[in-house]
């Protein structure tokens, strides 16, 4: 099992490597570009948790399966993997005002 520190200046080369060699274990083949869908190439949600189960194991760290689902091209996994959510505040801890986007319920009601 190979542990990375995903704050090194290589990081990105590193877990786009990793989610390469995950992606062709699992379908059997490389993507085809960075933005492909793993889904419009065959992927499907149990395909999906193998490839979360090989990343986990080569980055040493927990993978969200809406990662895949929010961001299913290579490209955009990669991304997703190196937010660093730990500097991402919580929504009690922000500041400033919530949109709340609200639809009519029907009879001029929005509940």
């Amino acid at each position: 099992m190979t542990v990375t520190t995903l704050n090194t200046p290589s990081a990105e080369a590193v877990v786009t490597e990793a989610v390469r060699r995950a992606w062709s274990e699992v379908l059997g083949e490389e993507p085809e570009s960075a933005d492909v869908s793993f889904f419009e190439v065959g992927g499907d949600s149990l395909a999906a948790v193998e490839m979360i189960e090989h990343l986990q194991e080569e980055l040493g760290r927990s993978v969200r399966i809406q990662d895949v689902y929010r961001s299913p091209s290579q490209a955009g996994l990669v991304t997703a993997l190196l937010i660093d959510e730990g500097s991402v505040p919580a929504a009690h801890h922000t500041t400033g005002r919530t949109v709340v986007r609200l639809r009519n319920a029907g009879a001029g009601r929005l509940w």
